[in-house]
């Protein structure tokens, strides 16, 4: 199963990355990276594609169109 989730590289939202790779999700993070970093994610590398965008900058993603089945935001 896809799972998008929003501000993936902060604290929480990296904790909760590293579960869902954990338990087999493929995983997309979507994060302007102002309070966390790409580094935060080193551990789950491989497992997450990660997109660099700023906050209402959607065209910019260039996220393949795809279904995802659920999508978490945290903030």
């Amino acid at each position: 199963m896809k799972v998008l989730v929003t501000g993936g590289a902060g604290f929480t939202g990296s904790n909760i990355v590293f579960d869902l790779v954990k338990r087999g999700f493929e995983t997309y993070v979507v994060d302007a990276f102002h309070t966390g970093g790409e580094e935060d994610l080193e551990d789950a590398s491989g497992s997450v594609r990660v997109f660099r965008c700023c906050a209402g900058d959607t065209h910019s993603l260039g996220i393949p169109k795809m279904d995802f089945q659920r999508t978490l935001s945290f903030r």
